[in-house]
């Protein structure tokens, strides 16, 4: 006996799904209905639905945005959208997850019901359970705009664009009134429709939160509506009135986990759109806050990407781009080239899994302890090619983090892909994650990272290789997948108790001799 606390239950008390640019409205380019590119939103969904049910408290959506394409067929991607094109994209999919009421944001009007973005033959949820954040193709289908003259990002010189409005009983409000958020700030410093926070979950025995949600808005739109204040840099955002809401929202959290969502990604290695580099400064607000967020998700790029440590070996924050919700563009390359910095284009550093040619979602599992987000990805979510076994799903990337202080067994580690661990300092200490491998022998392929500390305990020998991309992953036809397979390990101390070695990445750590096994 070692006296190791017992491991932690991963019986999750939240289940949440995350899926973004998805909508098609059930068509593609060419306006065909049965192509893998118009049934893959409509795939993307149904398997989703099967892992996240609205019927099930404490589940929900978090949608990163580019709700709505068409429509398209116009040739015109500014096109305004309508409630039915709404209804297409968003509603017949989604609608059982969001509730639709009664509302104008008309004054002259009284209002409508029923809200004229329910989708029919679906029931809706009696409470908001998606939570959207707002896309550039999102802005784009707004009805009410203006043109104006504006300063070009580096300030230099001046530009005829287009002003999209977010006034009036338009598209996106009507279909995400459920949020209850007015249309623009209240306060200088408030939040409103595109930027807003909601709790999720509870935890047991106590009054207070298990998730955070925080959705921002990075559209260079706001630039022009004022709750951003430039698209040269990140440091001229960061007293912004958005930015200045979502630091003092995030210093008010109380929850176990703070999840920021978004549309555009801060750091992507996508040759498409690459990252968003005016709006790098998540970390920079957390620290502000004297806060932690431990995932930032993101979609804009039809891919999937996760990222960790883009601030160094001590970053605690895990960065998810996904954007392949059932796009009707193409999916996005990536470089395979290191960007020279993180503000250019290139693989970025931190870069731990690239998948491209690939519709999917994640599913998302959470507990005090650890937050576990699984990417499945197909090549054909809706069948469309009537394959008899149906369509054809892959788990391509499962990361754990983990909060300090947290004890897991070796077949707790079954089966993912990451591992973050996080860490806490007491009295120069740092404490972290504790595996208890039970006197067994096991090897475990798994990408290990974080600032916290790694001690393992139990007796027996605990290899851990890195992760390699997961058997039964289709490639080809446009298909790959990338594995970063140089690993270093946490940052903070690695260690072992007891009669256990530990070989991390090819580096033994064996007991010393003489130390006699812990007392129970």
């Amino acid at each position: 006996m070692t006296g190791t606390p017992s491991p932690a239950s991963l019986a999750p008390l939240v289940t949440f799904g995350v899926v973004g640019d998805y909508g098609s409205g059930g068509v593609d380019a060419n306006n065909s209905t049965t192509s893998v590119v118009a049934m893959a939103a409509a795939g993307v969904a149904t398997a989703m639905q099967q892992y996240v049910s609205p019927a099930i408290p404490s589940n929900f959506v978090v949608s990163v945005g580019d709700q709505v394409y068409c429509p398209w067929s116009q040739g015109d991607e500014n096109e305004p959208a309508t409630s039915t094109d709404y209804i297409n994209a968003v509603g017949k999919l989604y609608g059982g997850f969001l509730c639709y009421p009664s509302v104008s944001y008309d004054v002259e009007q009284l209002a409508l019901s029923p809200n004229p973005y329910t989708p029919p033959g679906v029931t809706p949820s009696e409470t908001m359970r998606l939570f959207p954040a707002i896309g550039d193709h999102d802005w784009w289908k707004q009805k009410y705009r203006k043109t104006v003259t504006a300063p070009s990002p580096s300030l230099t010189e001046s530009k005829t664009q287009e002003e999209y409005l977010m006034e009036g009983n338009d598209n996106y409000q009507m279909n995400f009134a459920g949020l209850e958020q007015p249309l623009s700030p209240v306060d200088k410093d408030g939040p409103c429709i595109r930027y807003y926070s909601v709790s999720q979950g509870t935890v047991p025995a106590a009054d207070t939160p298990l998730v955070q949600l925080f959705a921002l808005s990075n559209d260079k739109n706001e630039v022009l509506l004022g709750t951003l204040s430039t698209t040269a840099s990140s440091s001229g955002n960061l007293d912004a009135p958005q930015i200045m809401w979502f630091q003092n929202a995030l210093k008010a959290s109380t929850a176990v986990w703070n999840i920021v969502f978004m549309h555009q990604p801060p750091y992507s290695s996508s040759q498409d759109h690459g990252p968003t580099a005016y709006f790098q400064l998540v970390d920079q607000v957390a620290a502000k806050a004297g806060q932690t967020v431990d995932l930032v998700l993101a979609g804009h790029v039809h891919s999937y990407e996760r990222l960790q440590m883009v601030g160094g070996r001590t970053d605690p924050t895990t960065y998810i781009v996904n954007g392949a919700g059932g796009t009707l563009e193409s999916f996005a390359p990536f470089y395979d080239t290191p960007a020279p910095s993180p503000q250019s284009m290139g693989v970025m550093p931190g870069s731990q899994i690239r998948a491209t040619g690939f519709y999917g979602f994640q599913c998302a599992l959470v507990t005090e302890q650890t937050l576990t987000l699984a990417f499945y990805g197909s090549q054909d979510p809706g069948n469309a090619e009537k394959k008899a076994g149906g369509a054809v799903w892959s788990v391509i990337d499962t990361v754990m983090i983990v909060k300090a202080g947290t004890v897991l067994n070796t077949d707790q580690l079954t089966g993912l892909t990451g591992l973050v661990i996080q860490g806490t300092m007491d009295n120069g200490v740092t404490s972290g994650l504790t595996i208890d491998t039970g006197g067994q022998d096991a090897t475990v392929p798994v990408n290990i990272c974080g600032p916290g500390s790694l001690t393992v305990t139990g007796g027996g020998t605990l290899t851990i290789t890195a992760a390699s991309v997961p058997g039964g992953v289709p490639t080809g036809h446009g298909a790959s997948v990338f594995y970063e397979t140089t690993q270093t390990g946490p940052s903070g101390p690695v260690s072992v108790t007891g009669q256990t070695t530990l070989v991390l990445y090819g580096t033994a750590y064996a007991p010393a001799a003489g130390v006699p096994e812990p007392a129970a």
